[in-house]
This record gives C-alpha cells, sequence and structure tokens, in this order.
C-alpha cells in the first residue's frame, strides 16, 4: 500500500519503503524508520503514525501481524483438541493391553491423542479426532489462540488501515 502511494507520489525508489513496526512509539522518530517511509508525503507518515504500530502501548493486533509477517510460518502454527470430547473410540478392541486418553500437555511438544499401555495392540475400530490450528509461542500477542479466528480478525484491522489509507490518499 504504501509502494502505491509513494508511485502515486512520484516517488520511483520503492525498494526500502515498508509499513513500520516497533516496540516503542519513540522508535517511530529514529532514522532507520524513517527511512522505510522516504519519499511519502507528510500526512501519509502522520497516517501510519496514528496506526500505533507499536508493541508497548500500541495496536497490540497490527504490532502482532507485523511480527507474523516476520516469521518462519512452518513452525508456529500447532494442531491441538480438546481431548476427550473430541476423541471417539468407535468399536476399538484392545489386546493384551490398556487404551487410554491423551493429554494436551505441553503444545509445543504436539498433542498425544490416546495410548496403549502394555504389549497390546489394536484390532479393527474407528478412532475419530478432531483437531484445530492455534499459533504457538513464536508471537507471544497470539500465543495458543486458534489461528482462523484472529486471522479473520487481522483481515477486519488490515480492510480498515487500506481502506483509511485510500480514502485519504486516493479518495476512494
Amino acid at each position: 500500500m504504501l509502494v502505491a502511494i509513494a508511485h502515486a507520489n512520484g516517488v520511483n525508489d520503492t525498494g526500502n519503503i515498508h509499513f513500520p513496526f516497533v516496540t516503542e512509539e519513540r522508535e517511530l522518530d529514529e532514522k532507520g524508520v524513517r527511512n522505510k517511509l522516504r519519499g511519502l508525503p507528510v500526512d501519509v507518515k502522520a497516517l501510519v503514525r496514528a496506526c500505533n504500530p507499536y508493541r508497548n502501548g500500541g495496536d497490540q493486533d497490527l504490532w502482532g501481524l507485523g511480527a507474523l509477517a516476520n516469521i518462519d510460518k512452518h513452525n508456529m502454527l500447532i494442531p491441538y483438541g480438546p481431548v476427550g470430547a473430541g476423541t471417539n473410540f468407535i468399536g476399538i478392541q484392545v489386546l493384551g493391553g490398556t487404551l487410554v486418553g491423551g493429554n494436551v500437555g505441553d503444545l509445543l511438544e504436539g498433542v498425544t491423542f490416546c495410548k496403549l499401555y502394555g504389549a497390546g495392540t489394536l484390532s479393527h475400530g474407528i478412532i475419530e479426532i478432531s483437531a484445530d490450528v492455534s499459533f504457538g509461542r513464536t508471537v507471544e500477542i497470539f500465543a495458543f489462540q486458534e489461528a482462523v479466528p484472529v486471522l479473520e480478525k487481522l483481515i477486519q484491522l488490515v480492510e480498515s488501515i487500506v481502506e483509511t489509507f485510500a480514502a485519504h490518499c486516493f479518495g476512494k
């Protein structure tokens, strides 16, 4: 969005233009952050600042979105589900052992849905398991929250920001 605004204002070198995400509001005034907004009109820079893209005292969801955008997404989503309520053992026969429901435990280690103790084996039947996907600890603000509702909230946030900038800069 900022690159499109920069182009519309005659800026050709947009390689370093980025929406800034910082920890403290005061960091928005640092040279490195100001360079991310180089060439943008003063009123657009004020709109960026009004979004409060900083963690401490700013818009937590927006800051979290910036954090999510800059990490390895392959290692931050974890399956989880209510063990027992979301797990059904239908017609399962345990031969020579004991089958017990699992425990969610530390989600970073994954989820155990059931354990077979002893020298037993399972003989026919159906195990039905339901699970959701949540964020891991990588972005503390969203830690262990269900991914879909968080992502839906972030979509609304981004749409609102884009609409605000579009109306201000392009009259749309």
